[in-house]
């Protein structure tokens, strides 16, 4: 995504008053309206959707506020020092608590408001807050503070600009969690089930397939003389059990037969494909490899068969436990785990633009707003 934009010298300060409108409607019976929460995180949304169907309040909501689509909400209440302002794009009108002031743009642009109010003014805004504890901002309070805005038109362009970001940065998570609903759904196909046979296989490939437990097929190679001090330098890669399993680098002498091996997180159930040699961080990593499985099919069967993480406690002793099913044809082997290596790679490929496309839109607002 190309951007050709320049920030403009001419940013007059403005009280808010001037740029919000208060809406102060309010429900008159229960549910006049769907319930929507603003989170931090998630914006403005069901209620019954941020909270998965529980803790909904079906009762009680009469005097509720009501919030009409483009109009702006937020918490009043904050815990954190942060407040967030958050615009309904979710239906064409919902309710909110009275926790939440609701409040409309006035001669300016909707998009550009939506950033000004959420970048740069986290001082200002604790500031016009009140309290000892629990810092509440009133809505006087809010539209009593001044900032800084473009001309109309300037307002409308970088609206536009982080809008067409934003679009572009949800259309990459929502083809992530195809992916990785796809994903997973082969992993529960493409095993075998109580038949004995996966539900979606190769043709050509009529064996049965085996059971048996982990334990029984795995083999664990000795880890200490590849335990490393990570640095910021080194030529390989050293590997830490969870989600961000490269801690640093370090020179020596490396695992080098990496090619059929995976890496099990003991503690944290966490599972790593290594690519290169490398060297461990420490001994709750262990090295895994089976004369029965090629490396990248035990890599799948890993993530299909691994045990649910029980907190920090071992786990390879729950996993050598687990009974799994395998075929034995290395090719239909090869297959199979060619088909999962593909999907990772295509999923690291979005995660990779869309790590870029938030960077990139942080950048900007670092630029724009602060």
């Amino acid at each position: 995504m190309s951007v050709n934009f320049k920030k403009s010298l001419f940013w007059e300060q403005r009280q808010l008053e001037d740029a919000v409108e208060d809406y102060v409607v309010k429900t008159t019976i229960e549910n006049q309206y769907p319930i929507l929460t603003s989170s931090q995180q998630k914006g403005i949304i069901l209620q019954e959707e941020y909270f998965s169907g529980e803790r909904t309040s079906k009762s009680g909501n009469i005097g509720y506020f009501i919030l009409p689509r483009g109009y702006f909400a937020y918490r009043s209440r904050s815990d954190n020092d942060t407040y967030v302002f958050n615009r309904n794009d979710c239906i064409d009108k919902g309710i909110i608590s009275y926790f939440y002031p609701v409040f409309r743009p006035k001669n300016t642009d909707s998009n550009f408001l939506l950033r000004r109010l959420n970048t740069g003014m986290q001082r200002q805004l604790l500031i016009a807050s009140e309290g000892t504890g629990q810092h509440v901002l009133s809505l006087k309070k809010f539209k009593n503070m001044k900032t800084n805005f473009p001309c109309i038109e300037e307002q409308q362009k970088v609206g536009e600009l982080f809008q067409s970001l934003d679009r572009t940065i949800t259309l990459h998570e929502e083809k992530q969690e195809q992916l990785e609903q796809l994903k997973k759904a082969l992993l529960q196909k493409m095993f075998a089930d109580k038949t004995g046979y996966p539900e979606i296989k190769f043709r050509g490939f009529d064996e049965p397939w085996d059971q048996q437990k982990f334990g029984a097929i795995l083999t664990t190679h000795s880890f200490r003389q590849y335990l490393a001090t990570p640095s910021n330098n080194g030529r390989y890669k050293v590997i830490q059990q969870g989600e961000d399993p490269i801690i640093g680098y370090a020179d020596g002498v490396p695992f080098k037969d990496y090619k059929d091996v995976v890496l099990f997180g003991d503690h944290t159930v966490s599972l790593y494909k290594p690519t290169a040699p490398f060297f461990l961080a420490t001994d709750g990593v262990k090295i895994l490899s089976s004369k029965e499985l090629t490396g990248q099919y035990l890599f799948a069967a890993l993530e299909r068969y691994k045990p649910n993480s029980q907190g920090y406690k071992r786990h390879y002793s729950i996993l050598k436990d687990t009974r799994m099913s395998f075929t034995k044809n290395r090719e239909e082997q090869k297959k199979i785990g060619n088909v999962f290596y593909v999907i990772d790679q295509i999923l690291s490929l979005h995660q990779s633009k869309l790590d870029y496309l938030k960077e990139l839109k942080q950048a900007l607002l670092q630029q724009m707003f602060i």
